[in-house]
């Protein structure tokens, strides 16, 4: 006796059955699927950028405006390209996807199964032609299993108190990434509107030495002075120039960077506004620093993220331990076919349709895995302990830089005052002297002595306002003020 039995799934029925399936798992079906968010956790994703600081439509607004960029300007635009703060942000969502996955583990999984078979059997019995055989069929067997943990020992509650947490660590995280961002706004704000006065004060010395020089050649010409007095003027006039456009090239540069902070085209012009207007900028109104360091770290993003780490990591050590205990879970399955049946050799195939279906408990005990559970729970435990120190190194970092930050508020603050005294003082000297060596009175060293010491009173009272302002929103970042400003 010989035989010969073909079965391929590539007859047309089979295709039909596949383009089925494929609709309903189309990528477009597959999408929609995609997009559905079950379990609500992207309700836990903050607001972006500098709509979680009240500006909810800033990031949609690209329009440069004709005004000049003040700092709020400035730190909405920057918040809003700033790749460290999408990425935090990113990165919250990322977590929420987590936690759905955590959830997902308390419902059923369900799979379905189809199998479409075009057959075409043939057996010849050499010398007995009754018995042999020949058929064609297209066999369907269709089958549903369903699976759902019903209990076990806190291995799912873990799992989703740990994602939990791990978004809270990454919510911090991002406000980090929003305190860090804020911090570096301000200073390359502050020091491109430093710069445009440092420019300004540079080319108020230039005009200034210009002057200077101008009345010591008259007096020369007049034979009031000796030829020195007009070549010290020149020099003094020359270093003025080199001065002055030193400091509009540093001021270009800072321009650009802020530019590229707010991603701007650093060659698109735009204006900024006199840092002599930003003195409005408090000081944090008489606060003692003991306020100030439980204040921060009450809500300082570091430390929230360091706790919610530990707390995810002992989530890690329960759900690792839970795992290794047994679980109970509902299992079911469905199946049908139409399988074509056969009396025996020479008799015909009969159509036939076959069902099984059950429905049972699966218990899983784990008995031994190679001590391996035991060292994923020391794993576990070792992460704890790892993370009660980030907390306690979190604590510290942010205490120091509260009062790093606070004693410089109180410096900057004094220094504006101090400068602001010694700029007046100087533009008065330089006055007088101007004034005494044009009638003769005095030396054209006193004229340029007190020419150099504006100068640098012009110089020292900008950076003190920019080393104030800058020092100011630094201290508010840290302590979450950022609504403030």
């Amino acid at each position: 006796m010989s035989g010969r039995k073909r079965q391929h799934p590539g007859r047309w029925k089979a295709v039909a059955g596949a383009a089925v399936i494929a609709s309903v798992f189309s990528p477009s079906a597959l999408a929609g699927i995609v997009s559905m968010d079950v379990f609500r956790t992207e309700s836990s994703v903050p607001l972006y950028a500098a709509e979680a600081l009240g500006r909810p439509d800033a990031c949609m607004d690209t329009s440069q405006g004709d005004g000049p960029v003040t700092f709020r300007d400035a730190l909405d635009r920057s918040l809003c390209n700033d790749p460290k703060v999408r990425g935090a942000w990113q990165d919250i969502k990322e977590k929420a996807a987590e936690l759905g996955q955590a959830k997902a583990a308390y419902l059923p999984t369900i799979t379905a199964n189809y199998q479409g078979i075009d057959d075409d059997s043939t057996t010849d019995v050499h010398n007995h032609p009754t018995l042999s055989s020949s058929s064609h069929s297209f066999i369907q067997t269709v089958n549903a299993t369903a699976d759902l943990v019903i209990w076990d020992f806190g291995s799912r509650a873990a799992a989703s108190r740990a994602a939990r947490e791990m978004i809270l660590s990454a919510t911090a995280t991002y406000r980090a990434a929003l305190q860090t961002a804020v911090t570096t706004v301000a200073k390359d704000y502050y020091a491109a509107l430093g710069a445009a006065s440092q420019a300004d004060a540079t080319r108020k010395a230039m005009d200034a030495a210009r002057e200077t020089s101008l009345a010591a050649t008259m007096r020369v010409e007049h034979g009031a002075a000796p030829i020195s007095d007009r070549l010290q003027a020149d020099t003094s006039l020359q270093e003025a120039v080199y001065a002055s456009q030193k400091a509009d090239s540093d001021f270009r540069a800072a321009k650009g960077v802020l530019a590229l902070d707010m991603g701007v085209d650093p060659s698109i012009p735009y204006r900024l506004p006199d840092i002599a207007e930003m003195n409005h900028l408090s000081g944090f109104g008489g606060a003692s620093v003991r306020d100030l360091l439980q204040e921060a770290e009450d809500s300082d993003p570091n430390i929230a993220s360091a706790v919610a780490a530990l707390n995810a990591a002992e989530a890690q050590v329960d759900k690792a331990k839970a795992d290794g205990l047994p679980t109970v879970s509902l299992t079911t399955k469905y199946t049908r076919n139409n399988q074509p049946a056969s009396l025996g050799l020479g008799i015909p195939e009969f159509p036939a349709t076959g069902r099984d279906w059950y429905v049972g408990v699966q218990v899983r005990v784990p008995i031994f895995d190679g001590f391996s559970r035991t060292y994923q729970i020391r794993e576990a435990q070792a992460k704890v302990a790892e993370q009660e120190e980030s907390v306690r190194d979190a604590r510290k970092q942010v205490a120091v830089g509260v009062w790093t930050d606070y004693e410089a508020v109180i410096a900057s603050e004094d220094n504006v005052e101090s400068t602001r005294r010694l700029l007046s003082i100087a533009d008065q000297s330089f006055d007088a002297a101007n004034r005494r060596y044009r009638v003769g009175a005095g030396s054209i060293l006193e004229v340029l002595n007190a020419q150099s010491a504006l100068a640098r009173a012009q110089k020292e009272h900008v950076a003190s306002l920019a080393d104030f302002a800058t020092a100011t929103l630094t201290l508010a970042a840290k302590l979450g003020r950022l609504h403030d400003w």
